[in-house]
Protein backbone atom coordinates (compact mmCIF):
# COMPACT_ATOMS: atom_id res chain seq x y z
CA UNK A 1 0.00 0.00 0.00
CA UNK A 2 3.15 2.53 0.38
CA UNK A 3 4.47 2.10 -2.76
CA UNK A 4 1.11 2.11 -4.42
CA UNK A 5 0.42 5.56 -3.03
CA UNK A 6 -1.48 4.92 -0.13
CA UNK A 7 0.14 6.01 3.22
CA UNK A 8 -3.02 5.78 5.61
CA UNK A 9 -3.78 2.40 4.32
CA UNK A 10 0.01 1.51 4.92
CA UNK A 11 0.29 3.18 8.45
CA UNK A 12 -3.07 0.82 9.38
CA UNK A 13 -1.23 -2.52 8.26
CA UNK A 14 1.98 -1.37 9.69
CA UNK A 15 0.10 -0.84 13.08
CA UNK A 16 -1.89 -4.57 13.17
CA UNK A 17 1.58 -5.87 12.23
CA UNK A 18 2.56 -4.43 15.36
CA UNK A 19 -0.72 -5.77 17.38
CA UNK A 20 0.28 -9.27 16.38
CA UNK A 21 3.76 -9.90 16.90
CA UNK A 22 4.82 -11.67 19.39
CA UNK A 23 6.49 -9.55 22.59
CA UNK A 24 9.72 -10.95 21.71
CA UNK A 25 10.39 -10.76 18.49
CA UNK A 26 12.54 -7.61 18.51
CA UNK A 27 13.29 -7.91 14.97
CA UNK A 28 9.95 -7.60 13.37
CA UNK A 29 8.82 -5.18 15.95
CA UNK A 30 11.73 -3.17 15.41
CA UNK A 31 11.11 -2.89 11.51
CA UNK A 32 7.37 -1.93 11.98
CA UNK A 33 8.14 1.02 14.15
CA UNK A 34 10.67 1.70 11.87
CA UNK A 35 8.42 1.91 8.50
CA UNK A 36 6.04 3.56 10.55
CA UNK A 37 8.78 6.89 11.74
CA UNK A 38 9.55 7.21 7.93
CA UNK A 39 5.90 7.14 6.79
CA UNK A 40 5.57 10.11 9.51
CA UNK A 41 8.77 11.68 8.57
CA UNK A 42 8.25 11.10 4.16
CA UNK A 43 4.59 12.73 5.02
CA UNK A 44 5.64 15.65 7.60
CA UNK A 45 2.41 14.59 9.90
CA UNK A 46 2.47 14.22 13.41
CA UNK A 47 4.83 16.18 15.12
CA UNK A 48 7.03 14.03 17.16
CA UNK A 49 5.64 10.57 15.84
CA UNK A 50 9.20 9.99 13.58
CA UNK A 51 11.16 10.60 16.73
CA UNK A 52 9.06 7.98 18.66
CA UNK A 53 8.58 5.24 16.23
CA UNK A 54 12.57 5.67 15.07
CA UNK A 55 13.37 5.66 19.38
CA UNK A 56 11.06 2.56 19.69
CA UNK A 57 12.70 0.85 16.86
CA UNK A 58 16.38 1.53 17.84
CA UNK A 59 15.78 -0.17 21.06
CA UNK A 60 14.30 -3.23 19.31
CA UNK A 61 16.87 -3.75 17.00
CA UNK A 62 19.99 -3.81 20.36
CA UNK A 63 17.66 -6.50 21.83
CA UNK A 64 17.98 -8.11 18.32
CA UNK A 65 21.64 -7.71 17.97
CA UNK A 66 20.91 -6.20 14.19
CA UNK A 67 23.50 -3.31 14.29
CA UNK A 68 22.51 -2.40 9.63
CA UNK A 69 19.04 -1.79 10.78
CA UNK A 70 20.60 0.24 14.06
CA UNK A 71 22.30 2.31 11.83
CA UNK A 72 19.74 3.33 9.71
CA UNK A 73 17.60 4.40 12.60
CA UNK A 74 20.62 6.34 14.05
CA UNK A 75 21.09 8.01 11.09
CA UNK A 76 17.48 9.09 10.82
CA UNK A 77 16.87 10.33 14.44
CA UNK A 78 20.28 12.45 13.65
CA UNK A 79 18.39 14.30 11.33
CA UNK A 80 15.12 14.24 13.00
CA UNK A 81 16.71 16.10 16.19
CA UNK A 82 18.43 18.61 13.76
CA UNK A 83 16.75 21.63 14.81
CA UNK A 84 15.64 20.84 18.29
CA UNK A 85 18.82 19.57 20.04
CA UNK A 86 21.17 19.93 18.08
CA UNK A 87 23.71 18.20 20.70
CA UNK A 88 21.75 14.80 20.90
CA UNK A 89 21.97 14.81 16.91
CA UNK A 90 26.13 14.99 16.78
CA UNK A 91 25.81 12.48 19.39
CA UNK A 92 23.44 10.05 17.37
CA UNK A 93 25.24 10.59 13.92
CA UNK A 94 28.77 10.42 15.54
CA UNK A 95 27.00 6.67 16.77
CA UNK A 96 25.96 5.97 13.47
CA UNK A 97 29.08 6.56 11.57
CA UNK A 98 30.84 4.44 13.86
CA UNK A 99 28.36 1.72 13.54
CA UNK A 100 28.57 2.30 9.92
CA UNK A 101 32.08 1.42 9.94
CA UNK A 102 31.95 -1.11 11.74
CA UNK A 103 29.46 -2.90 9.17
CA UNK A 104 32.29 -1.90 6.72
CA UNK A 105 29.18 0.02 4.91
CA UNK A 106 30.95 2.81 2.78
CA UNK A 107 27.40 4.04 1.37
CA UNK A 108 26.48 4.63 5.19
CA UNK A 109 29.38 6.49 6.34
CA UNK A 110 28.74 8.61 3.57
CA UNK A 111 25.20 8.89 4.79
CA UNK A 112 26.45 9.98 7.91
CA UNK A 113 28.97 12.34 6.87
CA UNK A 114 26.30 14.02 4.42
CA UNK A 115 24.02 14.42 7.77
CA UNK A 116 27.04 15.41 9.67
CA UNK A 117 28.09 18.39 6.93
CA UNK A 118 24.04 19.67 6.93
CA UNK A 119 24.29 19.34 11.15
CA UNK A 120 26.97 21.85 10.99
CA UNK A 121 25.94 24.00 8.84
CA UNK A 122 22.95 24.46 10.43
CA UNK A 123 24.67 25.36 13.49
CA UNK A 124 27.06 27.55 10.87
CA UNK A 125 30.22 25.49 12.53
CA UNK A 126 31.12 26.11 8.65
CA UNK A 127 35.07 24.69 9.05
CA UNK A 128 33.90 21.87 10.36
CA UNK A 129 31.75 21.07 7.65
CA UNK A 130 33.99 21.54 5.27
CA UNK A 131 36.65 19.18 6.96
CA UNK A 132 33.36 15.82 6.45
CA UNK A 133 33.62 17.43 3.01
CA UNK A 134 36.71 16.51 2.09
CA UNK A 135 36.62 13.70 4.20
CA UNK A 136 33.85 12.26 1.57
CA UNK A 137 35.80 13.00 -1.35
CA UNK A 138 38.90 10.85 0.07
CA UNK A 139 36.43 8.17 -0.08
CA UNK A 140 36.44 8.23 -3.91
CA UNK A 141 32.75 6.80 -3.92
CA UNK A 142 30.24 8.17 -6.69
CA UNK A 143 27.97 11.15 -4.79
CA UNK A 144 24.62 12.11 -5.30
CA UNK A 145 22.92 15.73 -6.05
CA UNK A 146 21.87 16.37 -2.62
CA UNK A 147 25.92 15.80 -1.39
CA UNK A 148 26.80 18.21 -3.91
CA UNK A 149 24.58 20.91 -3.72
CA UNK A 150 25.26 20.69 0.47
CA UNK A 151 28.91 20.84 -0.55
CA UNK A 152 28.27 24.02 -2.27
CA UNK A 153 26.97 25.88 0.33
CA UNK A 154 29.19 25.33 2.51
CA UNK A 155 32.09 26.62 0.17
CA UNK A 156 29.53 29.89 -0.03
CA UNK A 157 29.36 30.08 3.29
CA UNK A 158 33.08 30.10 3.38
CA UNK A 159 34.09 32.69 1.18
CA UNK A 160 34.70 30.50 -1.82
CA UNK A 161 32.28 30.87 -4.38
CA UNK A 162 33.90 29.30 -7.50
CA UNK A 163 34.82 26.26 -5.70
CA UNK A 164 31.13 26.52 -4.70
CA UNK A 165 30.25 26.78 -8.59
CA UNK A 166 32.64 23.62 -9.25
CA UNK A 167 30.38 21.51 -6.73
CA UNK A 168 27.08 22.89 -8.66
CA UNK A 169 27.96 22.12 -11.84
CA UNK A 170 29.30 18.39 -10.32
CA UNK A 171 25.37 18.13 -8.81
CA UNK A 172 23.59 19.66 -12.52
CA UNK A 173 25.49 16.99 -14.68
CA UNK A 174 23.74 14.50 -12.37
CA UNK A 175 20.07 16.19 -13.97
CA UNK A 176 17.43 18.05 -11.13
CA UNK A 177 14.87 15.67 -11.18
CA UNK A 178 12.24 17.16 -9.50
CA UNK A 179 11.15 20.63 -8.06
CA UNK A 180 12.40 19.72 -5.03
CA UNK A 181 15.64 19.52 -6.32
CA UNK A 182 15.42 22.40 -8.29
CA UNK A 183 14.50 24.37 -5.42
CA UNK A 184 18.01 23.26 -3.52
CA UNK A 185 19.79 24.05 -7.17
CA UNK A 186 18.57 27.55 -7.14
CA UNK A 187 19.07 28.30 -3.33
CA UNK A 188 22.65 26.88 -4.33
CA UNK A 189 22.60 29.41 -7.12
CA UNK A 190 21.20 32.13 -4.48
CA UNK A 191 24.33 31.56 -2.03
CA UNK A 192 27.01 32.14 -4.58
CA UNK A 193 25.70 35.13 -5.36
CA UNK A 194 25.99 36.69 -2.05
CA UNK A 195 29.40 35.19 -1.66
CA UNK A 196 30.43 37.30 -4.95
CA UNK A 197 28.17 40.22 -3.67
CA UNK A 198 25.98 39.70 -6.75
CA UNK A 199 22.84 41.91 -5.11
CA UNK A 200 20.89 41.20 -8.23
CA UNK A 201 21.42 37.82 -9.16
CA UNK A 202 20.63 36.72 -5.01
CA UNK A 203 17.61 38.23 -5.11
CA UNK A 204 16.48 36.69 -8.71
CA UNK A 205 17.13 33.47 -7.07
CA UNK A 206 15.69 33.98 -3.94
CA UNK A 207 12.60 34.87 -5.77
CA UNK A 208 12.62 31.78 -7.79
CA UNK A 209 13.45 29.64 -4.36
CA UNK A 210 10.16 31.35 -2.78
CA UNK A 211 7.95 30.55 -5.31
CA UNK A 212 9.32 26.94 -6.00
CA UNK A 213 8.88 26.53 -2.25
CA UNK A 214 5.16 27.70 -2.33
CA UNK A 215 4.68 24.68 -5.10
CA UNK A 216 5.52 22.04 -3.21
CA UNK A 217 4.02 23.05 0.16
CA UNK A 218 0.58 23.57 -2.15
CA UNK A 219 1.11 20.12 -3.63
CA UNK A 220 2.34 17.77 -0.49
CA UNK A 221 0.56 15.39 0.65
CA UNK A 222 -0.43 14.63 4.26
CA UNK A 223 -0.98 11.34 6.21
CA UNK A 224 -4.57 10.81 6.58
CA UNK A 225 -5.06 9.04 9.77
CA UNK A 226 -8.41 8.77 11.35
CA UNK A 227 -8.56 9.95 15.14
CA UNK A 228 -9.52 5.67 15.91
CA UNK A 229 -5.95 5.22 14.26
CA UNK A 230 -5.90 2.15 16.07
CA UNK A 231 -9.06 0.39 15.18
CA UNK A 232 -9.28 -2.27 12.40
CA UNK A 233 -9.79 -1.34 9.02
CA UNK A 234 -13.05 -0.40 8.16
CA UNK A 235 -15.25 -1.49 5.64
CA UNK A 236 -15.56 1.13 3.19
CA UNK A 237 -11.11 0.62 3.23
CA UNK A 238 -11.89 -3.07 2.46
CA UNK A 239 -13.97 -2.27 -0.13
CA UNK A 240 -11.75 0.27 -1.46
CA UNK A 241 -9.29 -2.51 -1.34
CA UNK A 242 -11.73 -4.74 -2.98
CA UNK A 243 -12.15 -2.38 -5.96
CA UNK A 244 -8.09 -1.71 -6.42
CA UNK A 245 -7.67 -5.78 -7.26
CA UNK A 246 -11.20 -5.59 -9.44
CA UNK A 247 -9.62 -3.04 -11.47
CA UNK A 248 -5.56 -4.92 -11.50
CA UNK A 249 -7.44 -7.76 -12.80
CA UNK A 250 -9.26 -5.64 -15.77
CA UNK A 251 -5.64 -4.63 -16.66
CA UNK A 252 -4.25 -7.61 -16.46
CA UNK A 253 -6.56 -9.07 -18.71
CA UNK A 254 -6.47 -5.72 -21.04
CA UNK A 255 -2.59 -6.76 -21.12
CA UNK A 256 -3.35 -10.00 -22.23
CA UNK A 257 -5.51 -9.06 -24.78
CA UNK A 258 -3.10 -6.31 -26.00
CA UNK A 259 -0.66 -9.42 -25.89
CA UNK A 260 -2.84 -11.38 -28.52
CA UNK A 261 -3.64 -8.13 -30.42
CA UNK A 262 0.26 -7.24 -30.88
CA UNK A 263 1.02 -10.77 -31.78
CA UNK A 264 -1.66 -11.09 -34.69
CA UNK A 265 0.43 -7.18 -35.95
CA UNK A 266 3.18 -9.61 -35.63
CA UNK A 267 2.11 -11.78 -38.45
CA UNK A 268 2.10 -8.94 -40.55
CA UNK A 269 6.05 -8.61 -40.26
CA UNK A 270 6.95 -12.12 -40.93
CA UNK A 271 4.39 -13.79 -42.95
CA UNK A 272 6.44 -14.13 -45.70
CA UNK A 273 9.14 -16.43 -43.55
CA UNK A 274 7.67 -20.15 -43.16
CA UNK A 275 9.73 -20.29 -39.56
CA UNK A 276 7.90 -17.86 -38.28
CA UNK A 277 4.07 -19.44 -38.63
CA UNK A 278 4.51 -21.82 -35.92
CA UNK A 279 5.79 -19.36 -33.32
CA UNK A 280 3.00 -16.39 -34.26
CA UNK A 281 0.34 -19.38 -33.28
CA UNK A 282 1.82 -19.99 -30.30
CA UNK A 283 1.96 -16.36 -29.13
CA UNK A 284 -1.67 -16.18 -29.27
CA UNK A 285 -2.19 -19.41 -26.74
CA UNK A 286 0.91 -19.00 -24.78
CA UNK A 287 2.90 -15.79 -23.38
CA UNK A 288 5.95 -17.40 -23.18
CA UNK A 289 6.22 -18.14 -26.62
CA UNK A 290 6.89 -13.91 -26.74
CA UNK A 291 10.77 -15.34 -25.65
CA UNK A 292 10.73 -17.98 -28.11
CA UNK A 293 9.88 -14.95 -30.94
CA UNK A 294 12.16 -12.67 -29.58
CA UNK A 295 14.95 -15.92 -29.60
CA UNK A 296 14.27 -16.51 -33.38
CA UNK A 297 14.22 -12.88 -34.47
CA UNK A 298 17.65 -12.28 -33.77
CA UNK A 299 18.51 -15.35 -35.03
CA UNK A 300 17.33 -14.16 -38.58
CA UNK A 301 17.82 -10.90 -38.38
CA UNK A 302 21.13 -11.46 -40.71
CA UNK A 303 19.25 -12.74 -43.60
CA UNK A 304 16.18 -10.13 -43.31
CA UNK A 305 17.89 -7.01 -44.47
CA UNK A 306 15.30 -6.12 -46.71
CA UNK A 307 12.97 -6.08 -43.72
CA UNK A 308 15.57 -5.40 -40.95
CA UNK A 309 13.50 -2.20 -39.37
CA UNK A 310 10.40 -3.59 -39.13
CA UNK A 311 11.80 -6.67 -37.77
CA UNK A 312 13.86 -4.70 -34.93
CA UNK A 313 10.66 -2.66 -34.44
CA UNK A 314 8.89 -5.62 -33.58
CA UNK A 315 10.75 -6.63 -31.34
CA UNK A 316 11.19 -3.37 -29.52
CA UNK A 317 7.47 -4.07 -29.08
CA UNK A 318 7.65 -7.59 -27.68
CA UNK A 319 10.40 -6.05 -25.09
CA UNK A 320 7.78 -3.66 -24.25
CA UNK A 321 5.13 -6.36 -23.81
CA UNK A 322 7.33 -8.43 -21.20
CA UNK A 323 8.04 -5.38 -19.24
CA UNK A 324 4.13 -5.11 -19.04
CA UNK A 325 3.73 -8.80 -17.65
CA UNK A 326 6.88 -8.74 -15.64
CA UNK A 327 4.30 -5.38 -14.09
CA UNK A 328 1.54 -7.27 -13.85
CA UNK A 329 3.55 -10.36 -11.98
CA UNK A 330 4.70 -7.87 -9.53
CA UNK A 331 1.36 -6.01 -8.67
CA UNK A 332 -0.95 -8.94 -9.03
CA UNK A 333 1.37 -12.03 -6.90
CA UNK A 334 -1.67 -13.62 -5.72
CA UNK A 335 -3.33 -14.25 -8.62
CA UNK A 336 -2.52 -17.91 -10.11
CA UNK A 337 -2.09 -16.59 -14.11
CA UNK A 338 0.93 -13.84 -12.43
CA UNK A 339 2.64 -16.45 -10.51
CA UNK A 340 2.83 -19.04 -13.94
CA UNK A 341 4.04 -16.11 -15.68
CA UNK A 342 6.07 -15.07 -13.38
CA UNK A 343 7.87 -18.93 -13.20
CA UNK A 344 8.38 -18.73 -17.04
CA UNK A 345 10.20 -15.27 -16.71
CA UNK A 346 12.30 -16.10 -13.98
CA UNK A 347 15.98 -17.00 -15.32
CA UNK A 348 16.65 -20.68 -15.14
CA UNK A 349 18.10 -23.75 -16.75
CA UNK A 350 15.07 -24.57 -18.70
CA UNK A 351 15.07 -20.79 -20.17
CA UNK A 352 18.67 -20.21 -19.97
CA UNK A 353 18.93 -20.05 -24.14
CA UNK A 354 15.67 -17.64 -24.30
CA UNK A 355 17.54 -14.86 -22.33
CA UNK A 356 21.12 -15.70 -23.56
CA UNK A 357 19.57 -15.81 -27.40
CA UNK A 358 18.64 -11.95 -27.04
CA UNK A 359 22.87 -11.52 -26.57
CA UNK A 360 23.11 -11.26 -30.18
CA UNK A 361 20.02 -8.66 -30.43
CA UNK A 362 21.84 -6.48 -27.69
CA UNK A 363 25.28 -7.21 -29.24
CA UNK A 364 23.81 -5.30 -32.44
CA UNK A 365 22.16 -2.30 -30.73
CA UNK A 366 25.24 -1.95 -27.92
CA UNK A 367 28.44 -2.08 -30.50
CA UNK A 368 29.21 -5.84 -29.36
CA UNK A 369 28.99 -4.74 -25.68
CA UNK A 370 27.96 -8.77 -24.62
CA UNK A 371 30.73 -10.47 -26.70
CA UNK A 372 33.26 -8.19 -26.07
CA UNK A 373 32.32 -7.59 -22.14
CA UNK A 374 32.21 -11.93 -22.17
CA UNK A 375 35.78 -11.83 -23.43
CA UNK A 376 37.24 -8.72 -21.34
CA UNK A 377 35.97 -9.99 -17.97
CA UNK A 378 35.97 -13.96 -18.36
CA UNK A 379 35.36 -14.28 -14.62
CA UNK A 380 31.61 -12.67 -15.01
CA UNK A 381 28.96 -15.66 -14.69
CA UNK A 382 25.54 -15.83 -16.41
CA UNK A 383 23.43 -14.08 -13.96
CA UNK A 384 26.12 -11.07 -14.06
CA UNK A 385 25.94 -11.29 -17.86
CA UNK A 386 21.90 -11.20 -17.78
CA UNK A 387 22.07 -8.34 -15.08
CA UNK A 388 24.09 -6.37 -17.69
CA UNK A 389 21.90 -7.31 -20.60
CA UNK A 390 18.58 -6.37 -18.53
CA UNK A 391 20.12 -3.12 -17.89
CA UNK A 392 20.84 -2.07 -21.37
CA UNK A 393 17.12 -3.25 -22.89
CA UNK A 394 15.88 -1.15 -19.91
CA UNK A 395 14.49 -3.02 -17.75
CA UNK A 396 12.93 -0.94 -14.32
CA UNK A 397 14.42 -2.48 -11.06
CA UNK A 398 11.42 -4.35 -10.31
CA UNK A 399 11.11 -6.39 -13.55
CA UNK A 400 14.65 -7.08 -13.06
CA UNK A 401 14.13 -8.66 -9.89
CA UNK A 402 11.34 -10.61 -11.04
CA UNK A 403 13.13 -12.24 -13.86
CA UNK A 404 16.45 -12.74 -11.73
CA UNK A 405 14.23 -14.25 -8.92
CA UNK A 406 14.61 -11.90 -6.38
CA UNK A 407 11.54 -10.94 -3.62
CA UNK A 408 12.87 -7.21 -2.98
CA UNK A 409 13.53 -5.51 -6.00
CA UNK A 410 15.13 -2.59 -3.68
CA UNK A 411 18.90 -5.09 -3.83
CA UNK A 412 18.96 -4.85 -7.77
CA UNK A 413 20.73 -0.85 -6.82
CA UNK A 414 23.41 -2.76 -5.16
CA UNK A 415 24.02 -5.72 -7.47
CA UNK A 416 24.49 -3.22 -10.33
CA UNK A 417 27.01 -1.43 -7.86
CA UNK A 418 28.76 -4.96 -6.96
CA UNK A 419 28.71 -5.73 -10.59
CA UNK A 420 30.79 -2.39 -11.53
CA UNK A 421 33.28 -3.25 -8.87
CA UNK A 422 33.53 -7.03 -10.18
CA UNK A 423 34.27 -5.24 -13.48
CA UNK A 424 36.72 -2.66 -12.11
CA UNK A 425 34.58 0.47 -13.85
CA UNK A 426 35.88 3.55 -12.84
CA UNK A 427 31.55 4.62 -13.18
CA UNK A 428 28.00 3.26 -13.11
CA UNK A 429 27.53 0.54 -14.85
CA UNK A 430 24.84 2.97 -16.88
CA UNK A 431 27.76 4.28 -18.06
CA UNK A 432 29.93 1.48 -18.86
CA UNK A 433 26.11 1.08 -21.59
CA UNK A 434 26.00 4.29 -22.38
CA UNK A 435 30.08 4.31 -23.60
CA UNK A 436 28.58 1.02 -26.14
CA UNK A 437 25.32 3.11 -27.31
CA UNK A 438 25.04 3.62 -31.26
CA UNK A 439 25.38 6.90 -32.58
Amino acid sequence: MEELGHPDSAMLYYKHAEATAAPTDYFNLGYVNMRMGSLYTDYYAFDGMGINKFEAALQYFKQSSNPYYQHKCLNNLGCLYREKQPQKSETLLNEAIKTAFQLNDTNGIIADSHALIVLYSYLKQYNKAHQWVQYVNQLGKPLDFSYYTTASDVFSALGMPDSAMRYLQQAEELGIGNDEEKMYYVKSLSLIALARKDTVNYMRYQTQEKQISDTLLANSDKLKISATENDFITQDEKNKLRNSRQLRHLIFFILTVTILLFAVMGLVYVKRLRTYRQLINELKNESDSQLNTLNQLQQNLGTLKNVDEPIKEFINTQLSLLRDITVACYHEPQNKLSNQLKDMLQFNESNRQNWVGLYDYIDVEYNNIMTITRKKYPHLNDKDMLLLALSCLGFSYVQIAIIMGYSNHTSIGTLKYRLAEKMNLDGSLNDYINDYTLS
